[in-house]
């Protein structure tokens, strides 16, 4: 997984925008709770400032994957 550093107050100042997909097979904590690796997790993070002026981020996750049952 291509991780990445982020200066979370600089990131909002500049109105900053990271967006990407990221395999499955690549989230190690995610994949050992899955039935099968498959499929893709696409992400995105925005920042800014809320109307009061303090800095903001806001994550969106979006993806499928096939959990294993907790019962077997």
């Amino acid at each position: 997984m291509s991780a990445f550093v982020i200066d979370a107050f600089e990131f909002c100042r500049s109105n900053g925008q990271r967006e990407g997909v990221t395999p499955v097979a690549e989230m190690s904590r995610l994949n050992k709770d899955c039935a099968d690796q498959s499929g893709q997790i696409c992400w995105s993070v925005t920042g800014g400032t809320s109307k009061h002026g303090y800095p903001s981020m806001t994550l969106s996750v979006a993806g499928t994957v096939q959990l294993m049952c907790q019962r077997c």
